[in-house]
């Protein structure tokens, strides 16, 4: 009974990111992921890159809640002074949430940091989701 115990308590000490479960998000330039993260596994922040060069590329952002599309979605982006410098609003059915590189690239003075959150229904509070550097 103690061997049970303790195998049962070894076992339920570790947790694996389910792609089916749990808060995930992923982000794509041009098609290409360059970030997903797990939401209830990893606390690191988040970044991603892109160039002056590819403003023409498209920004496409997928936010699970739990197996489920958000309602009334909004991308916000923030400068380093936590002003919102441009926001997205999505309120269709469709999995992605698509914008222009060039909306981000166009946002950036200097070396400023940009910060990209997401809000929706679901999560009115909102999340941060990466800092955007460009380069």
């Amino acid at each position: 009974m103690v061997l049970l115990l303790a195998v049962c308590a070894a076992l339920a000490s570790f947790t694996l990111p389910s792609p089916m479960g749990g808060e995930t998000f992923e982000i794509y330039v041009d098609k290409k992921l360059v970030l997903r993260h797990f939401v209830s596994v990893s606390k690191e922040p988040q970044s991603f890159q892109l160039t002056r060069e590819n403003g023409n590329a498209q920004v496409d952002i997928y936010y699970n809640h739990c197996g489920e599309l958000g309602k009334a979605r909004h991308l916000t982006l923030r400068n380093a002074q936590n002003k919102v410098v441009k926001q997205w609003n999505f309120s269709g059915n469709e999995k992605f949430m698509s914008f222009h590189a060039k909306d981000l690239v166009d946002a950036v003075e200097g070396n400023e940091k940009l910060s990209l959150y997401y809000s929706a229904e679901q999560l009115p509070k909102g999340r941060f989701l990466a800092s955007v550097i460009v380069l």
